[in-house]
């Protein structure tokens, strides 16, 4: 092989081939090879369910995307005067709407710097909708799952759990609807009128007026349109949901004019946050230092166990954060593709 290299190069047979490590290659600019350059655009990606704190690879199976990476992403990508347009890659069934709120918020104020495209994976359902809803375009595939424009709250009963293993306990309680997340006891209609009304809250005065005022129709089509109705992106493009059918690319492109840049000049695609060095993600340096020996166990379990009890763990972490009081802004299934 080695001789093989020599003589298609043009090598004598006396001549050393001239190489150099992979460590080496890895510090050459790809701007001074004439490759990946131009004026930067971002590419930010949110891939997986929404929850507040940072992405992560969830403990039973799935990635998450946290509220504070895509925020900060956000954030540097806006405030980086060499970065000309910001391009958000969604692929999520959605998740915690504070979480989501967070993200919209950092587009919101991002949009006013620079252009925001978003770009639709397979999925971009719900709070992936929310954080999609006020960028300048919305790119999608016709097969896209999108819309899923609604709010659900609810909280797990386990009291025949706990009678199963015999675990007992006792409330003291204090107000009228101190006992509302109690995890032994359904709501009576009290605290359902409470919990309904809380959901309705964040529909209805926070989910559809921002889908109203980013995609310009008034708030009964939003409202029409909504109701947690899924749509593909064929139905979605249809009734105003996106605006254009095409890939990560022609996001790209749509950011490249917004942005005022010729069509035919290159630009330079820069993820935020950047990727991590190979040996910093190997030896778990940086951030990754502080995942305790607790949480590399538990992930250690979960990989070994089979691929549905890991789906419904997923669950029973999404249950848990009901049960703290937290509504939701998710697809109301489970596609898989085969």
């Amino acid at each position: 092989m080695y001789d093989e290299i020599k003589k298609r190069l043009g090598y004598k047979e006396e001549e050393k081939l001239r190489t150099i490590s992979g460590g080496q290659y890895k510090e050459v600019p790809s701007d001074s090879l004439g490759l990946n350059t131009g004026e930067r655009v971002a590419v930010i990606f949110a891939s997986g369910a929404i929850n507040s704190g940072k992405s992560s690879d969830g403990t039973f199976g799935g990635q998450m995307v946290g509220s504070d990476t895509v925020v900060s992403a956000v954030n540097a990508a806006a405030e980086d005067s060499t970065v000309k347009a910001i391009v958000l890659r969604v692929d999520s069934p959605g998740g915690s709407a504070l979480a989501s709120d967070l993200m919209w918020r950092a587009i919101e104020n991002a949009k006013a710097k620079k252009p925001v495209v978003v770009s639709m994976a397979d999925v971009a359902a719900s709070g992936g909708y929310y954080i999609s809803t006020n960028a300048n375009k919305i790119v999608a595939q016709p097969s896209t799952i999108t819309g899923s424009i609604g709010v659900f709250v609810g909280k797990p009963i386990v009291r025949g759990l706990y009678d199963w293993l015999g675990i007992t306990n006792q409330y003291i309680l204090r107000g009228k609807n101190s006992g509302i997340f109690r995890e032994t006891e359904k709501w009576n209609p009290d605290e359902r009128k409470k919990m309904e009304d809380f959901a309705n809250n964040i529909y209805f005065n926070n989910f559809i007026p921002k889908v109203a005022a980013g995609r310009n129709m008034n708030v009964e089509r939003a409202n029409e349109l909504g109701q947690g109705r899924v749509w593909t992106g064929t139905q979605a493009k249809q009734n105003g949901l996106v605006d254009e059918f095409g890939g990560l690319e022609k996001a790209i492109d749509i950011a490249k004019e917004l942005a005022g840049l010729p069509a035919d000049k290159d630009v330079r695609r820069v993820v935020f946050p950047a990727p991590k060095p190979f040996f910093q993600t190997l030896l778990g340096s940086g951030e990754d230092a502080t995942v305790t020996s607790d949480q590399k166990a538990q992930k250690a379990l979960a990989d070994s166990l089979p691929r549905d009890a890991r789906r419904a763990l997923r669950y029973a972490e999404m249950y848990d954060r009901m049960q703290r009081g937290e509504a939701m802004m998710l697809l109301p299934f489970e596609f898989e593709i085969k």
